[in-house]
């Protein structure tokens, strides 16, 4: 009753080209997510077999009903690396949102004040700038918000995202939002997303489709990471202030830390993309990706000691160099989760190396000794450790060797490195 009829109906005649953006804009987010989740489709199956399963069972997704394969057929697709169809994945896709939706209505976590902006994204600007209190109070605010969140989460992080890091990492859906929302914002996810879609009609949807690939993974392992923190809505502000500013370092300077194997693996993908069509800047930036990561566990090194971000920095490289843990970790990344035990432990395993990392970063530049310069301190701090940098190289010369990533040896590195940060 706060307007007229008359008024109304002007206001949604004005609004007309806004609502069909917002509609079409959706539509194109739904084809991609698609697309995306088919080009990926035959790595994640396992994955998505779980999921049909999993829910089967509780009664949340009926297969007959929609029409979706029994595990019979989905093993002999996973056999014959044929994933699931267009179809199936839209199908599953609108399950999971709906799963998500109706869990997020349950929890506290949409009262607080910053999901506040999920409200308003639901409607023109002109709207919710001129109604902005009366939004806040419509008594679908809850389901609005709901709809929207889960819409986003799935939309960018895939349709087994939410059930993936409960099943693994054992939290609440609380915890996971709160992470997600806060890796997406660290990593810029919308203007990584805009930059990306510049390049529709310029390059091939196979690029397109790469280059996203290694964002979400970069945005996933970041949420692991926040998760493992068991981060709450009202972190959510502090931590983006606290990570950004050195994830954005990161992204110029990143390039220049590399060397060896690291530095060969970034120009070869960054020449790829160049040849791809992408811009030489574009690409710089892209390239970096599989190694943002570190970030997070240097800035958790720098709450710890008070040393120049670039000194820091320059001393993390150079100490990963040096462990040849840059590489560690992909061999660790390359060892397949069969089941949501040996995921577990991939998880446990990647959040000890973490820390370990974080520790003896700090444990370098707080060497005592003449050395002045990073480069002269990492040196130093190494020949202090000679004996067991020796056995720690013969163990990477090892597990190099080896055909296949091996649990055994994972585990033995892993407590030889929490051996190192007790010294």
């Amino acid at each position: 009753g706060e307007i007229s009829v008359k008024r109304r109906n002007d206001l949604l005649k004005k609004m007309t080209d806004k609502v069909a953006e917002l509609v079409l804009f959706n539509n194109f987010e739904q084809s991609r997510l698609i697309s995306q989740t088919l080009y990926s489709c035959n790595y994640y199956m396992s994955l998505y077999v779980n999921f049909i399963n999993y829910y089967e069972r509780r009664g949340q997704l009926k297969r007959k009903l929609y029409a979706l394969p029994d595990n019979k057929i989905l093993s002999k697709r996973m056999s014959s690396e044929e994933g699931l169809t267009r179809p199936e994945i839209s199908m599953l896709i609108a399950i999971s949102k709906n799963i998500i939706c109706k869990e997020l209505q349950q929890s506290q976590l949409l009262d607080h004040d910053y999901f506040e902006g999920y409200l308003y994204k639901a409607f023109p600007k002109s709207m919710w700038k001129k109604y902005k209190e009366s939004l806040l109070n419509h008594r679908l605010r809850r389901e609005i918000i709901a709809t929207q969140l889960s819409n986003r989460i799935v939309s960018e992080m895939g349709l087994a995202y939410i059930f993936q890091m409960q099943r693994e990492m054992s939290t609440s859906l609380e915890n996971i939002v709160c992470a997600y929302i806060i890796s997406r914002e660290i990593f810029d996810f919308d203007r990584f997303e805009s930059d990306i879609n510049s390049y529709d009609f310029q390059v091939s949807t196979q690029t397109q489709y790469d280059i996203m690939a290694h964002f979400i993974s970069l945005v996933r392992r970041a949420s692991r990471w926040f998760i493992q923190k068991q981060v709450v809505v009202d972190d959510i502000s502090i931590l983006i202030d606290t990570y950004k500013p050195t994830i954005n370092y990161l992204y110029k300077r990143t390039p220049k830390l590399l060397k060896d194997g690291a530095l060969k693996k970034y120009t070869a993908y960054q020449c790829e993309l160049i040849d791809s069509g992408i811009k030489e800047a574009d690409a710089a930036r892209f390239s970096v990706l599989p190694v943002l990561f570190n970030g997070l566990i240097i800035v958790d090194a720098s709450l710890v000691v008070n040393v120049d971000m670039s000194d820091l920095t320059k001393c993390y490289f150079q100490l990963t160099q040096q462990l040849q843990l840059l590489w560690f970790r992909e061999y660790l990344n390359s060892y397949p989760a069969m089941n949501r035990w040996t995921a577990s432990a991939k998880s446990v395993f990647k959040k000890d190396l973490d820390t370990s990392l974080s520790v003896l970063t700090v444990s370098v530049i707080n060497h005592v000794g003449e050395a002045k310069s990073v480069s002269s301190r990492v040196k130093a701090w190494v020949e202090a450790h000679s004996h067991f940098i020796e056995k720690w190289t013969k163990l990477m010369s090892d597990m190099r060797s080896s055909a296949n990533a091996d649990f055994a040896m994972i585990t033995v590195a892993i407590n030889e490195l929490g051996k190192l940060t007790d010294l």
